[in-house]
């Protein structure tokens, strides 16, 4: 469990939580992928930090930040060709082998050539130091990181496309759980600073999480656990 914050080893560090600008960011994957667990928290979430003392605000990108993320987006084409140049080893040798989407990127079954690879590379760099800007206006932004409650079973371990623009931008990045969807499963909230602002997220994921932390707990459901694992309440981590 994160701890409450001590006092801030920085004077440009909010001391609490009421000292705090949040901006929530539904990001251009919300339409298509939020989940009405997702929903709920996030107005929960904003009611939360709202009567602890944040100011709360919406933050709606421009459009230039929209299709880096999602199946068909930007970052996905970056990944794929990356993909390609590392997997061509073990596509040659090995195949068989190899899961059908690895075999995609090796084959460029998306057809992309080394201009728009290019291309891609120069647009998020570029967004790169706009995001900064507008993060900075912040105490820290609060987005998505998964569509809905973590899924069952250890088959799959979800969606990543709420995380994957912020992973292209080279932001700093920390979840903050505390909710429980519909099935009792956690889910939780990404909380997002400039570049090399890692400090300063840590500190206000503290004042955060004291927030956040905990106010689902006697929605959420035990998984299984392995024979011999002991459960560690919160208040003894």
């Amino acid at each position: 469990m994160i701890q409450p914050a001590s006092a801030p080893s920085n004077p440009d560090f909010p001391s609490s939580i009421s000292d705090c600008t949040i901006g929530f960011v539904r990001t251009d994957q919300w339409d298509p992928l939020a989940s009405d667990d997702l929903r709920a928290i996030w107005d929960i979430a904003k009611d939360l930090l709202s009567k602890a003392g944040a100011q709360v605000e919406e933050v709606d990108l421009e459009a230039e930040f929209e299709n880096l993320a999602g199946p068909d987006g930007r970052h996905q084409e970056l990944m794929e060709c990356e993909g390609r140049i590392n997997i061509t080893r073990e596509y040659r040798i090995g195949k068989d082998q190899l899961d059908e989407t690895l075999i995609k990127f090796a084959e460029n079954k998306r057809g992309t050539t080394r201009q728009r690879f290019v291309k891609v590379q120069d647009e998020i760099a570029a967004l790169r130091p706009k995001i900064d800007k507008i993060a900075d206006k912040y105490s820290v932004l609060i987005t998505p990181s998964v569509p809905g409650e973590a899924p069952e079973g250890l088959s799959w371990t979800g969606s990543h496309h709420f995380c994957s623009m912020w992973t292209a931008l080279h932001v700093p990045t920390i979840n903050v759980p505390g909710f429980a969807g519909s099935k009792g499963l956690p889910i939780g909230l990404t909380l997002v600073a400039p570049r090399y602002q890692d400090e300063k997220l840590l500190h206000v994921a503290k004042l955060v999480a004291g927030v956040l932390v905990g106010s689902d707990e006697g929605k959420l459901k035990r998984p299984p656990a392995p024979e011999g694992v002991v459960y560690v309440e919160s208040s003894e981590c």
